[in-house]
């Protein structure tokens, strides 16, 4: 499976208390591929600093870094890219 995570839906993944931390673990783990942006990292960090702390958002930015799951794209592709890739 390839997913791009929505930054709301990530920082709520990450609480062990939330019905969504599967989803961060299973990313971890490595059971689904993640297409990140330069753009989507820096909102990822920037959300994770103002909701945890700047030492929370740099772990988790480089944990996502070195897993073999993700695919980073300098830039953002249009919306009729993503429509046909299937």
């Amino acid at each position: 499976m390839k997913v791009v995570v929505d930054t709301n839906v990530l920082v709520s993944a990450l609480s062990s208390r939330s019905v969504y931390h599967w989803m961060v673990t299973e990313l971890l783990n490595q059971k689904f591929d993640i297409y990140i942006t330069d753009e989507i990292l820096l909102e990822y960090e920037e959300v994770l600093t103002k909701k945890y702390s700047a030492k929370t958002a740099n772990n988790f930015i480089a944990a996502i870094t070195i897993i073999t799951n993700s695919s980073f794209y300098p830039y953002l592709l249009p919306l009729a890219t993503f429509a046909r890739c299937r």
